[in-house]
């Protein structure tokens, strides 16, 4: 997330945010409060929408992106090592594709709920 948010440089609201990744606006919410937290996030409202808070990334991220960046090189090498380009390309492609076919799904809002089972015993 904090990489999306640094990429963006300030431009980048948290509706967007959980647009471009997916999330449901409460757990957006969730992951900003702790990257708010930790010191490195803050919200700023949208000077052309003052309903909108634009994320922008503090002094403290900026000095740990570096590092940050870095970890996450080293995880993808780690996750994708042994498999070749080809099989990643295809792997990326099903990927779009799932995601494409589940999204319609999100729309309409499916959920799974639990019926109680009644109370037959009556009582006095």
């Amino acid at each position: 997330m904090l990489l999306l948010i640094a990429e963006h440089d300030g431009k980048l609201t948290q509706k967007m945010l959980a647009e471009i990744t997916g999330k449901d606006k409460s757990s957006m919410v969730s992951i900003i409060d702790t990257l708010t937290d930790k010191g490195y996030v803050y919200r700023e409202i949208n000077p052309d929408d003052r309903r909108q808070q634009l994320l922008k990334i503090t002094d403290k991220a900026k000095v740990d992106m570096p590092a940050i960046k870095e970890a996450y090189k080293q995880l993808n090498a780690k996750a994708t090592e042994g498999i070749d380009r080809e099989k990643l390309e295809v792997f990326e492609e099903v990927l779009f594709k799932i995601s494409n076919n589940l999204k319609p799904l999100e729309s309409n809002h499916i959920s799974l709920r639990l019926k109680k089972p009644r109370n037959t015993t009556r009582k006095p």
